[in-house]
């Protein structure tokens, strides 16, 4: 690159210190802008990888705020009236008492407003973890919606201090030929959502946060019990036991 002698316009060579013509000492600084100049100009390819990656960022971010917002539990309604919620009590008391020493009736229906209250008055604790662990369980809800499928709800803390919700959406199924002692019933999830967010790519990992509300104490013998599980027509639970 040369530079221009700001006094008589002779070419020096770039490194120069005094014109090689007049002597004048050459102005360095003067020339920078010039090299900013040739070497500017629209960028494009930049400006769109530097938009992507602002666009992948609110995308993530968004995406991080709807999974830690927490679903509504007003959608899942309990019991509030005090001679309902006796009644509920009396009828899963029947119920255990069914399972653990075959005294009173098999069938037993339950709506989904029993279902939640009962099973928030009667099963919900802390389970401790294998890792030792504890999992807060806050809340289990169930609702039968006007598709027909069950969905059910769970407010837990993540680390024991962050509020999240997770939410499973889908339908009881018989296992035909289930031995004595298994579960005859499964449950074919066909929608997960952690907060606001359904998720698909992590749906194994939200199953697993139901499992310890699901298995353990009094809810596993009454699982293991069962002879069927079905939605009737009013949408309600029909539960037949041995």
């Amino acid at each position: 690159m040369l530079i221009k002698c700001p006094k008589c316009g002779f070419e020096n060579q770039l490194g120069g210190i005094f014109c090689r013509n007049c002597g004048e000492k050459l102005d360095i600084e003067r020339i920078r802008p010039r090299i900013a100049d040739k070497s500017g100009g629209f960028n494009f390819f930049g400006i769109a990888r530097k938009l992507i990656g602002l666009i992948l960022f609110v995308a993530v971010v968004g995406v991080l705020v709807a999974m830690f917002i927490p679903g509504n539990i007003a959608e899942y309604p309990t019991l509030t009236d005090t001679p309902a919620q006796n009644a509920a009590k009396e009828k899963i008391k029947n119920l255990i008492a069914r399972v653990d020493e075959q005294i009173g009736d098999e069938k037993y229906t339950f709506t989904s407003e029993e279902a939640t209250f009962v099973y928030n008055d009667t099963f919900v604790g802390k389970i401790e973890g294998e890792s030792g662990g504890a999992y807060n369980i806050e809340k289990i809800a169930f609702k039968i919606d006007q598709q027909g499928f069950v969905r059910i709800f769970l407010a837990t803390k993540l680390g024991g201090k962050i509020p999240v919700t997770f939410e499973l959406k889908g339908s009881p199924v018989k296992i035909e030929g289930a031995s004595d002692g298994s579960i005859p019933v499964s449950f074919n999830v066909i929608e997960c959502k952690m907060g606001k967010m359904p998720i698909k790519f992590v749906e194994n990992k939200i199953i697993e946060k139901f499992l310890p509300a699901l298995t353990g104490g009094k809810v596993d013998k009454i699982l293991r019990s069962l002879k069927s599980l079905e939605l009737t027509e009013d949408k309600n639970f029909a539960i037949t036991v041995k």
